[in-house]
């Protein structure tokens, strides 16, 4: 935006979750096979290249939660199963039973993705996660196995050195959930810039449309 519309103002608004209470950091020895789960209903997650990438695996688990999903198109792959998630002691569940969160994401604009990967920090799990829509903006490469988008070789080599290395894992999990311990990414940052910035606009008189030129003028956003 800033660099599209150079002569107004921009500000980037993180979105955050509640962090009010942030879980153990989940120090499980890896499972056999190993537990993956991958969750989404907005139209930029990549089921195709998530499914093309684990099916061959024989020692993998993939579940996958999403209401977007045909069951129908997964029933020759027996180490892939789809869950239909309605109620949040089932998503608990689900993440307690994962030991790798693994999100494949089509390019988007509006950071697909994102409360899936604060969720996994607050409740200590680590995360894969395609390099694409903006979402380095809240986790780095120290907090989150970041991958190309799209390639199915990197997937399976980034799952193979999770599975791999305990420490890896558990060093990146408790990385990402440090970084949500500051506060910059919850729900009351979040709401509480909302009402920063709505306070401002409202206190914001517009200079006369007589008088306004482009670089006179103020415009908030």
């Amino acid at each position: 935006a800033r660099t599209l519309f150079p002569h107004i103002r921009s500000e980037f608004i993180p979105f955050g979750i509640n962090v009010d209470e942030l879980a153990p950091l989940k120090k499980e020895k890896i499972h056999h096979p190993v537990r993956i789960l991958s969750i989404g209903n907005d139209p930029h997650r990549d089921w195709q290249i998530l499914i093309q990438s684990v099916k061959d695996l024989p020692d993998c688990h993939l579940k996958i939660a999403s209401w977007k999903l045909n069951k129908e198109v997964l029933k020759d792959y027996n180490n892939i199963e789809l869950l239909h998630i309605s109620t949040d002691s089932k998503l608990l569940s689900a993440y307690e039973w994962a030991d790798i969160i693994l999100l494949t994401i089509k390019p988007n604009l509006h950071a697909s993705g994102i409360t899936v990967l604060q969720e996994a920090a607050v409740l200590g799990i680590a995360t894969i996660c395609s390099d694409i829509g903006g979402l380095k903006a809240y986790f780095s490469d120290e907090e989150v196995y970041f991958i190309p988008h799209g390639d199915a070789s990197e997937i399976q080599k980034a799952i193979a050195t999770l599975a791999a290395d305990d420490q890896l894992r558990w060093r990146l999990a408790a990385r990402a959930q440090a970084r949500m311990r500051t506060g910059d990414l919850s729900s009351r940052s979040y709401a509480r810039r909302h009402a920063e910035l709505s306070r401002e606009l409202l206190a914001w008189e517009p200079v006369p449309a007589a008088s306004s030129n482009v670089a006179g003028s103020r415009p908030i956003f």
